[in-house]
């Protein structure tokens, strides 16, 4: 697994979170799940989601084991200074490190927490901290993983 993988973290507490922004993202996540497992794909749409962090969201899609990029908040398209809106994400730079860990995602069916240095930023942020959460189809499968990034 590539290095960023390694500091991925599956066990995802709310108050191990740092910052209150990551707790809120992960407290919709919990909320819209409820007593499910998952929370369903209906739950992610922009109405729903936090307003005040509508800039930090992404939605990824996965379809026949490809993770696409189905929507890009503002600041995720600013600190890799383009979109990449409907691009794989292998197809982006880094992307076989984030495809490897969203795969863990969908596999244990779980969220998980990643932060390290950013690789990619076209602008001065020099690190990261994303939450990757994942949401179920019609038929119980992981269809759609939400993402939170801070980028400082």
């Amino acid at each position: 697994m590539g290095q960023l993988a390694a500091h991925a973290e599956h066990d995802v507490k709310l108050e191990a979170l740092p910052g209150e922004k990551l707790k809120e993202a992960y407290s919709f996540w919990l909320q819209a799940k409820g007593d499910a497992e998952l929370p369903p794909q209906s739950e992610i749409a922009p109405e729903k989601l936090p307003r005040s962090m509508l800039a930090n969201f992404s939605i990824v899609t996965i379809e026949n084991a490809v993770f696409r990029y189905r929507l890009i908040g503002s600041l995720v398209t600013r600190a890799w200074g383009e979109d990449i809106t409907g691009r794989a994400v292998t197809e982006v730079n880094h992307g076989e490190e984030m495809a490897e860990r969203m795969a863990m995602c969908v596999t244990s069916r779980r969220p998980y927490y990643s932060q390290g240095p950013l690789k990619f930023a076209v602008y001065d942020f020099r690190s990261f901290r994303v939450l990757v959460m994942p949401f179920a189809g019609a038929h119980n499968e992981v269809s759609r993983l939400l993402v939170y990034n801070e980028f400082c």
